[in-house]
């Protein structure tokens, strides 16, 4: 019975011929002044988060002693290694100091 009624359906894309303009619309925009103020908005915008994150990468920079690795003292504060646990999961590729923190809470918690 189903492949009866799929057989009587009708869709409304088939009357429709293709178009020469395709996905143009979706795909393309006009490099008029208000397009490139965009653009150029969007690169500074891009350049200002780079920035932020690269400060904000210098962070746990402030969990290591002198030697380069992390202060003994971080493993009492239970509540912290957990979180510092937690962030060395958010990490990305070449995020060597949060691969360090993973491995540096993994021991110890």
């Amino acid at each position: 019975m189903s492949s009866h009624l799929s057989a009587n359906v009708k869709r409304a894309v088939v009357s429709y011929r293709p178009s020469i303009w395709g996905n143009c619309f979706l795909s393309c925009t006009p490099d008029d002044e208000i397009t490139l103020a965009y653009k150029w908005q969007q690169a500074e915008d891009l350049e200002e988060v780079r920035t932020e994150l690269m400060a904000a990468a210098d962070t746990f920079g402030k969990f290591k002693d002198e030697n380069g690795s992390f202060k003994k003292c971080l493993i009492n504060a239970v509540e912290g290694m957990l979180g510092l646990y937690e962030a060395a999961h958010l990490r990305g590729l070449g995020e060597d100091i949060l691969d360090e923190a993973l491995a540096f809470t993994t021991t110890h918690l």
